[in-house]
Order: C-alpha cells, then sequence, then structure tokens
C-alpha cells in the first residue's frame, strides 16, 4: 500500500517532474507529443492517494486491479536476475494450473463426472476439460 499510494504533495511533484507549475508552463507541457503517457503512467503506478493515515482514495480502479493481478507476476519477475526469470516463469505457470484446475473441482467435484485434468493426446496435453455432453462447441480466447 505504501508502495503505491501518493500523498497529494508527492502525486503534484511526480506529475509535474520536479517543476515549479505555472499556467506558461502547463500549456508547454501539454505541447509535448509525451505529455498524456506520462500523466497516465503516473496514475498507473500510483492508483491510489493518501488522504491521512487510515485512509487512501482509488484514483484509478483499473490500474489497482492490474497491479493486484498481473502486477504481482512483473513485480517479482522484474526484481529477479535474468538467469533467474525462465525458471520463475515455468513454476508460475505451473502454479497457475494447479489452481484453475482446483478451482474448477469446487464446481466441478469427481460425482458430477464432467471434469478432466491433464488428459494426453496424440497433439499435446488439454489442462482441463468440462465435458457436458457429446457435442463440442469452441470458443476463441
Amino acid at each position: 500500500m505504501n508502495d503505491r499510494a501518493l500523498t497529494v504533495r508527492g502525486l503534484r511533484k511526480r506529475l509535474s517532474a520536479g517543476v515549479r507549475r505555472t499556467r506558461k508552463s502547463f500549456r508547454e507541457e501539454l505541447g509535448r507529443h509525451s505529455f498524456l503517457t506520462e500523466s497516465l503512467n503516473a496514475f498507473r503506478q500510483s492508483p491510489l492517494l493518501k488522504l491521512d493515515a487510515n485512509r487512501v482514495l482509488i484514483l484509478d480502479l483499473d490500474s489497482l486491479v492490474e497491479l493486484l493481478t498481473s502486477g504481482v507476476y512483473w513485480s517479482i519477475f522484474d526484481s529477479l536476475p535474468k538467469n533467474r526469470r525462465e525458471t520463475f516463469k515455468e513454476l508460475w505457470g505451473q502454479l497457475f494450473e494447479i489452481y484453475g484446475v482446483d478451482l474448477l473441482r469446487q464446481f466441478y467435484p469427481p460425482l458430477s463426472q464432467v471434469l478432466g485434468s491433464d488428459l494426453f493426446y496424440d497433439g499435446g496435453q488439454v489442462d482441463s476439460l468440462v465435458d457436458f455432453g457429446p457435442a463440442v462447441r469452441g470458443c476463441t480466447a
């Protein structure tokens, strides 16, 4: 929370890049192509505003959700030495697969006889399959 919540002063400093704000400097900044990207990145990296010791305001809910989901992966990945990243990526994938199949088992227990997992066929392997009958309907991601 402390890493992603800025005070009003901290947010102002990040948005201004340490330069004192004037009407003239703001107009000049608006003229730069990178203005919007830099400003949006400030909100994406710090989607919370610290109001006081016990309260924060969510400035960007989408960015907060992203940080709490895929952001965890990238924070860990980026902190690792390059020679350890591939191993981490493989282990993360295995962990996510185990988690996903376990979630499916909660909704489709063995007695339902509709869930198959870790299925092999001539062309490869399927992590999990929910089988409701003889018809196959495809979906694209």
